[in-house]
């Protein structure tokens, strides 16, 4: 309600009817309510991975460049945001880490962590109802695909920032539509992420974690 100029000179705009995509906007929300006692199904899973992250096509825009389609926009149209997936309860898939491999829609199988539980709340900080999440995705760009093009640039690192905001809308989008909860969260512990996916911080370091699954009936924090 921020107001600048004159009142009596705003001019009025119709409102438009209510679409789908409306209803799919008002109920987005944060989830803070997992439920632990149940696996997420392993199509859902997929269809998320696929949905925010996977390559939907390829064109070999020169030499030495090839440009990915995704369903999010980058900047120079380099999607550099790398997803490392924590699995802890979806169906058919061993708790773990993995990468995800956008071009070939595959997981690729991480060494382990002592305790994946105990992992998954270092890396949101403490905030144990994300931690909870069936499924949480580090969000870390290849800081050299964006500088490669934008050398010397100081707005480089900021279209890195924007990526990570693009991919978290169509995730949250993708879950609601699913039915099923998520969250992003900027709140992380980078240390800890880096260490268990043998990250370099100014090379590949994580910006965000945002996590999925199925919601639970009440929400609960300590």
């Amino acid at each position: 309600r921020h107001g600048r100029g004159d009142a009596a000179q705003r001019i009025p705009l119709a409102r438009a009817e209510r679409t789908y995509l409306d209803d799919l906007f008002d109920a987005r929300a944060t989830c803070r309510n997992f439920d632990t006692s149940l696996a997420l199904p392993q199509a859902q899973f997929a269809r998320m991975l696929e949905r925010v992250f996977g390559a939907r096509g390829a064109v070999h825009a020169a030499d030495d460049f090839d440009v990915l389609k995704k369903t999010s926009p980058s900047g120079g149209a380099l999607h550099p945001t790398e997803a490392y997936v924590v699995v802890q309860r979806v169906e058919g898939i061993a708790p773990g880490l993995f990468h995800y491999r956008a071009g070939d829609h595959a997981l690729q199988p991480l060494p382990p962590v002592e305790d994946l539980a105990r992992f998954c709340f270092l890396a949101v900080a403490g905030q144990q109802w994300f931690a909870d999440a069936h499924v949480l995705v580090a969000l870390a760009p290849r800081f050299g695909r964006t500088f490669w093009k934008y050398r010397n640039h100081p707005k480089a690192y900021r279209v890195t920032i924007l990526d990570i905001g693009h991919l978290s809308q169509t995730l949250f989008l993708s879950a609601t539509e699913l039915g099923l909860g998520a969250y992003i969260t900027a709140a992380i512990n980078e240390v800890d992420i880096e260490r268990a996916f043998g990250l370099t911080s100014y090379v590949d370091g994580p910006l965000a974690v945002c996590g999925f699954g199925l919601r639970a009936d009440a929400m609960a924090t300590e």
